[in-house]
């Protein structure tokens, strides 16, 4: 949920009536994916900024739930952010 959160936090600024959000959740097997894609105003991100917390928790919650089971990537593409997020559930 927080990186739903996230993206739909730093999609549409204050004031700002336009951006985007996709979600991709698939399950195949034993493994699940999701990504998150979404628009963002790079110079308005540090305004609304909380240094990260919310990510970082994010990687503690990930390695604590699926240790060496999960692969978590960020991709700042400049006005567009893609999060992907790996988990195998079971071997």
């Amino acid at each position: 949920m927080p990186l739903i959160e996230n993206a739909f936090k730093f999609v549409c600024p204050e004031g700002v009536q336009q951006g985007w959000v996709n979600i991709l959740a698939k399950f195949n097997a034993n493994r699940f994916e999701f990504r998150i894609k979404n628009s963002f105003d790079p110079n308005n991100v540090l305004k609304n900024t909380g240094a990260g917390i919310g990510l970082q928790n994010v990687l503690k919650r990930l390695n604590l739930l699926y240790q060496n089971k999960h692969h978590f990537e960020i991709i700042n593409l400049g006005t567009e952010g893609i999060y992907t997020c790996k988990l195998t559930l079971w071997k």
